[in-house]
């Protein structure tokens, strides 16, 4: 009979310390963005995994020496940067307005790269605009051409200022408001921070989010068809799906967790699906790609 192979405790531990920054952000215990900070200890998780396989291996005792010891120094670290505030807050950045004009576009795919921060998307009110957006924080670049009745925006942030270590810390923040005239093909890739995106009132027709580090809660559009890829990463995401809009989900959530509400979405086989799916005016088809978070669709 071989060896029993040892379960690496690593990984679960420190998803653990996770949870806990996360449980205390949203409880409000902890100030400021606490995902932007834990993110410059990544390399500590590097050494630990290293330990993990050089030493942890060979003993279970070691290995679940390394990952407590990991949990602490990780979990300390970052309660000490938050409280004397390394890096948080230190500088304001810029502060913008930027406005794009449809340019005789008649649907529209917008590419958002938001490095870390706190991001908005929301409906435009009444204005013949495809987007509205305030900037503070990072300098926010944009490209926009119009190519046969289709336009192309991309916006990204100038710069890596989540990167720099301790003094040149950005607080970055972005309101972006789009078109509801318009159908568009929406692609969001978030890296540390928060983001808010309410899509209810948007003609978003294909939705693509690759979340990073943090939290992103997403209200999905109330009426038309909708194709929606979720990359989840590190943290929480919350998919808020409109009553009266049916749906197909299907999910591979990897070390992560997945809550579906299953009084809307009822477990056939491997989906979730709306009992009026085929038949719905409204509907969203969803893939879902798990992290190392939690993923909640309601």
């Amino acid at each position: 009979m071989g060896e029993r192979r040892r379960v690496s405790l690593v990984g679960p531990v420190l998803l653990i310390g996770l949870g806990l920054l996360l449980l205390a952000n949203n409880f409000g215990l902890l100030r400021g963005n606490v995902w932007a900070v834990a993110w410059r200890f990544w390399p500590l998780v590097l050494i630990l995994l290293g330990l993990e396989i050089l030493v942890g291996r060979q003993s279970s005792w070691a290995s679940a020496l390394i990952a407590v010891v990991g949990l602490l120094l990780i979990v300390g670290l970052v309660l000490a940067a938050i409280y004397w505030g390394w890096g948080v807050g230190q500088t304001r950045g810029v502060t913008e307005r930027v406005i794009q004009e449809m340019a005789g576009a008649e649907s529209a795919t917008v590419t958002l790269d938001f490095p870390v921060g706190d991001l908005r998307v929301r409906a435009l009110g009444d204005s013949s605009d495809l987007m509205e957006a305030r900037v503070s924080g990072l300098p926010m670049e944009h490209r926009y051409e119009v190519t046969a009745g289709s336009g192309d925006l991309r916006l990204e942030s100038e710069g890596e200022g989540f990167l720099w270590w301790p003094d040149a810390a950005v607080e970055n923040a972005w309101d972006i408001a789009l078109s509801p005239r318009v159908p568009l093909a929406l692609d969001v890739d978030t890296g540390v921070g928060q983001a808010m995106l309410d899509l209810s009132d948007l003609q978003v027709t294909d939705f693509s989010l690759d979340a990073g580090v943090g939290s992103v809660r997403v209200v999905m559009p109330a009426a038309g068809q909708v194709q929606a890829v979720v990359k989840a990463g590190v943290g929480e995401v919350v998919l808020e799906i409109p009553q009266g809009v049916a749906a197909n989900i299907e999910a591979d959530v990897g070390l992560g967790g997945l809550s579906v509400d299953e009084s809307r979405f009822p477990r056939v086989g491997r989906y979730y699906r709306s009992p009026d799916y085929a038949t719905a005016d409204h509907r969203l088809d969803l893939r879902i790609d798990g992290g190392l978070g939690v993923i909640s669709v309601r």
